[in-house]
């Protein structure tokens, strides 16, 4: 089941989430947690590796990107801070960044506080409207909230929550989040939709299966 809802920002004290304000905070923090991506041949964003950086220099990549640019297409050294070592330059104009899970409580209580007040509806891990509210909160594996931070090009992979038992709220308040939802299936029907839904694998499996691959290809 999908429920989107509009409006669930408005009471928040939006300036403060503002991502410069954001990044001029945690501009020291080491982050292992960036994922990286170039495009190939077909001119697609894939996922390429990790680059480990302070979120200050994420934040340096994320302006060079956005003002474009000659100085997007130079070279943009920084230091691997995990262990401390020199990393190799990324180009902004051609590479995609996204910082992932980064604990608000941990890292930004106070934006963790406005949330607690000010989301209209109780939807965080542990609210009345969570079953972890039936649990000990120091026996309680971290559920979120987290902040991800990117720029059009990222994705993420086809993954269940929980192996399907944790149900999942985005909440976008910057640009746009896009999400595509499957609906339940068993492994062997995942296994198809995701050959479906990727090009290298569309010709095998309307090949082998091609009833089967045709329904896969409605459901998602």
């Amino acid at each position: 089941i999908a429920c989107i809802l509009t409006g669930m920002d408005q009471e928040l004290n939006l300036p403060e989430w503002s991502w410069p304000i954001v990044a001029a905070r945690l501009s020291g923090l080491a982050c292992d947690s960036i994922k990286r991506f170039v495009k190939d041949d077909r001119g697609e964003w894939c996922e390429q590796d990790w680059r480990p950086m302070r979120l200050g220099d994420f934040d340096r990549y994320v302006r060079l990107h956005l003002g474009g640019g000659p100085a997007a297409q130079q070279p943009m050294p920084y230091s691997n801070p995990i262990p401390p070592h020199a990393a190799p330059p990324l180009v902004p104009a051609k590479e995609c960044l996204y910082a992932i899970d980064l604990q608000l409580p941990r890292l930004l209580p106070d934006l963790y506080a406005d949330l607690c007040r000010n989301l209209p509806l109780p939807l965080l891990p542990g609210d009345s409207l969570c079953m972890l509210r039936h649990v000990p909160a120091e026996g309680r594996t971290f559920m979120g909230p987290n902040l991800y931070v990117t720029l059009p090009g990222a994705s993420t992979w086809f993954h269940e929550d929980g192996h399907g038992t944790v149900d999942s709220g985005h909440m976008c308040l910057a640009g746009l989040n896009e999400v595509v939802i499957l609906r339940r299936m068993s492994t062997a029907h995942k296994q198809l939709a995701l050959n479906v839904l990727s090009a290298d694998g569309v010709g095998e499996a309307a090949e082998s299966a091609p009833g089967r691959a045709a329904a896969a290809a409605a459901a998602a």
